[in-house]
């Protein structure tokens, strides 16, 4: 998913939302089989990076966007503990 979303936003300068959406979908499901108890703190990783670089897309306009900032929150579910 991170190299589609990074082929992809070199191209086009945006990031698909199917795209974050199915990396979203696609780790909830391995968290929730390979580590459920780790589950919660994983969507709380997640939601605080989505809100955290969200607030910052919309403050700063130029160079990072919504896409970025989801991307980000798909990344908290992966590396959350």
């Amino acid at each position: 998913v991170l190299v589609a979303a990074a082929v992809t936003d070199l191209r086009t300068r945006t990031i698909p939302n199917p795209l974050t959406a199915a990396g979203a979908v696609s780790l909830l499901a391995v968290r929730a089989l390979v580590a459920p108890s780790s589950l919660p703190a994983a969507v709380g990783w997640g939601a605080v990076l989505l809100a955290a670089l969200g607030a910052l897309a919309l403050v700063r306009t130029c160079g990072m966007g919504m896409g970025d900032a989801k991307l980000a929150g798909v990344l908290g579910l992966a590396l959350g503990p």
